[in-house]
Order: structure tokens, then sequence, then C-alpha cells
């Protein structure tokens, strides 16, 4: 019964959580093992850690090995068919990750955690209305999420060119923090000169 009503909490905060207009909550939670867990404890890699390495089948056949993309920058984002906060978020990458990045050593890199290639494709030309048009990945048995994190999405890892995570983010709260991706982003992106010249 406890369990219960922690899990009742839990949805009801996450509830609110994805709400537009409710003010925010003072911290994320998820629920690991059938308990309310504060969002910091539910990642597996973290800042500084190295990328752990996978391949990813892409819905458009394709497949992507994560270590071939090392010298570029990639944001691996998780998400789910079913969670309204990665949909709005996967709606705004368009405009705020993909665009401004479209001629540089980037790569968006999203993969939708314990679903079917069908269920994907199916959301994915639902979302093509709202002008999401690129690439996403499939991991049905949840594996290459397991690597990263224990629970929740959306997640968002962001890689440097030599494999290294250097910002992470859970749940989609504001187009502040979409803002504040996107300027980790270019700030990953301008290291890449640097290094060369040294090399």
């Amino acid at each position: 019964m406890k369990n219960l009503f922690r899990f009742l909490l839990l949805f009801f905060m996450c509830f609110l959580y994805g709400q537009e207009n409710t003010a925010k909550l003072p911290q994320q939670w998820v629920v690991i093992d059938g308990k309310p867990t504060p969002v910091e404890q539910s990642y597996v890699l973290n800042v500084n850690d190295q990328a752990a390495d996978f391949t990813v089948q892409m819905i458009n056949g394709e497949t992507i090995k994560l270590s071939n993309l090392k010298g570029k920058v990639v944001l691996l984002n998780f998400w789910a068919t079913w969670c309204a906060p990665c949909l709005k978020e996967l709606r705004a990458f368009p405009s705020k990750i993909v665009a401004p990045f479209k001629d540089s050593p980037f790569v968006l890199l999203s993969i939708s955690k314990g679903e079917t290639l069908k269920k994907v494709k199916e959301t994915m030309s639902k979302l093509k209305k709202d002008g999401v048009d690129f690439n996403v990945g499939i991991n049905p048995n949840r594996t290459i999420f397991d690597l990263y994190g224990k629970a929740g999405v959306p997640k968002n890892f962001l890689i440097d060119r030599n494999g290294t995570i250097r910002y992470v983010s859970s749940g989609y709260n504001s187009e502040e923090g979409l803002n504040e991706l996107s300027s980790k982003i270019q700030e990953l992106l301008d290291e890449i000169p640097k290094t060369r010249i040294h090399n």
C-alpha cells in the first residue's frame, strides 16, 4: 500500500511537471525499483565519464556505432513515444538543435527506449507534420539506455569529440533548458578547431 501511495504521488508530481504553465518543482523525481528517487540518482554515466559504446539500428535501416562518431560532438537523446515531455522536446529539436548546427561536426542521435520499430515509425510519421524530420534509433530491449541511465526520459548526454560526456539533463521543462543545451553544444564545437591547431 505504501508503494502504491508513493507511486501515485510521484505520478501526480510528474504530471504537474509535464504541464506547460506550472511552477517548477523543487526537484525532479523518477521511480527506481518502485521508489521515488531524485533524478540525480537515475544516471549510470555522468559528466566526465567516458561514453559507453554501442551500435543502434535507425528506423531507416542503417546502423550507427557511437565510437565511429569520435571527432564529432554527439547529443545522445533517449525518449519514448508515450512520454509527453519527450515529444515536446522532439518538436523543439529542429529549430533549437538541428538547424543551428546543420553544417558543423555535430550529430543528434535520438533513441527511443523500449519500443518497437513499428511504434516508433508511426510516431515519427505523425511528428513529421510538426516539422520533426530526422532519423531516430530504436532500443526495444533497453540495453543501450541501461548503459547510461536507470530511469526517466527524456534524458540527454552531450558527448565531446573524444567520447567524454560533458553535459547531462533529464526532463523537458522549458525553452531555457534547450537554450542551455544549445549553448553547451556550441562550446564543444568551439573546442574542435583549438584542438586541431595543436595537432
